[in-house]
């Protein structure tokens, strides 16, 4: 040690050492504890409360916060048993979710597929074109990352809503517009029709990430262009099944209507005649597309046909790729053909 006058001290046998200027004692024992803020109880807090808690911190700052509460959430969902209520209802927390599609993390987006995966299928349909917005907006976003997580989502979207999607206002149209803005298929479309104004190039920089949007537009196309069955396996009520109805009918001389007689009664889906643009104020095609809503796939097939010569010309140049690009690509192309087609098959049957 050194005093003041710059020369240095000499301990003394036995003294203790001098305690600095900021010494602070810590040798005390406190009995207890206070927290302004927090408090400690022997009981867990209830499973509701605990739910809504982790439901909050998906708007976390911090995306392992974001992560782990849907890793909570989703474990939560999947221990429930089998018929039992969400802790809380999907209305409450799904617009919480929505945004996380979105999300800059990827474990967060991987995590938020695992939750929407476990959430049961039948309350989906309700919220379908919700979710299918945000599931457009991933499609078109600037980060190439949510965009190759994109078609995950929609995927799974149409595993569980599939009808449902596709008769939103926003579910043929615009996502057909997203699909060649994804896959690079909008060079040298007439920009009125709402597509080649967005174009991120290529898809082919990741073969995985092709693969994966390839087999995501056949199931779209599928969904849209086919006709559904229902779990008997015998086609949907339509009008083609009602012809047949019919024909059956008059081979076993139980009754003889008119062949025609399905054409004439009430039609299966609201605003039928949309594609007249009779009520709306549309002054271009691209908003009568966006107005009309396409409840069926003839609906459907009629819109297609705009886009049908630049799809056609994507997926030749993917099957030109061979490997797993060109197999993707040549079953898409199939199910594009198919479905055109089974239009024409039913116009023909009408005939």
């Amino acid at each position: 040690m050194v005093d003041s006058a710059g020369q240095k001290q000499k301990l003394k046998v036995g003294k203790a050492k001098p305690k600095a200027a900021n010494f602070t004692d810590t040798s005390f024992k406190s009995k207890s504890i206070v927290l302004s803020r927090q408090s400690l109880s022997t009981s867990a807090p209830v499973a509701t409360s605990q739910f809504s808690h982790h439901v909050s911190l998906l708007s976390h700052h911090s995306s392992s916060h974001r992560r782990d509460s849907l890793s909570y959430l989703t474990s939560t969902i999947c221990t429930l048993p089998t018929g039992s209520l969400l802790p809380q209802p999907l209305s409450t927390f799904l617009p919480k979710l929505l945004p996380l599609i979105l999300d800059i993390s990827s474990p967060v987006r991987s995590q938020l597929l695992d939750l929407l995966k476990a959430l049961p299928g039948e309350e989906i349909g309700a919220h379908a074109e919700k979710i299918l917005l945000f599931i457009q907006s991933a499609m078109t976003h600037i980060a190439a990352d949510i965009r190759a997580d994109s078609t995950g989502f929609l995927l799974w979207l149409l595993d569980v809503a599939g009808d449902e999607a596709m008769g939103s206002s926003s579910g043929w149209v615009k996502t057909t517009k997203c699909f060649i803005a994804l896959m690079g298929w909008g060079d040298g479309v007439n920009a009125s029709r709402g597509v080649g104004k967005i174009n991120f190039g290529k898809a082919g920089g990741d073969t995985k990430t092709t693969v994966k949007h390839l087999q995501a537009f056949m199931q779209f196309l599928a969904r849209g262009l086919l006709t559904p069955l229902d779990p008997a396996g015998s086609p949907d009520d339509t009008m083609d099944s009602e012809l047949t109805h019919y024909h059956n009918l008059i081979s076993t001389n139980l009754l003889l209507p008119h062949p025609t007689t399905p054409q004439h009664l009430l039609p299966k889906t609201s605003n039928c005649y949309s594609h007249l643009n009779l009520f709306a104020t549309a002054t271009t095609p691209s908003e009568a597309e966006t107005l009309e809503i396409a409840e069926d796939c003839e609906a459907r097939r009629r819109l297609f046909k705009i886009y049908v010569k630049i799809v056609e010309r994507g997926l030749e140049d993917a099957r030109r790729e061979g490997g797993l690009v060109g197999r993707a690509a040549s079953a898409a192309y199939r199910m594009l053909e198919r479905g055109m087609a089974a239009g024409e098959d039913d116009k023909d049957d009408e005939g």
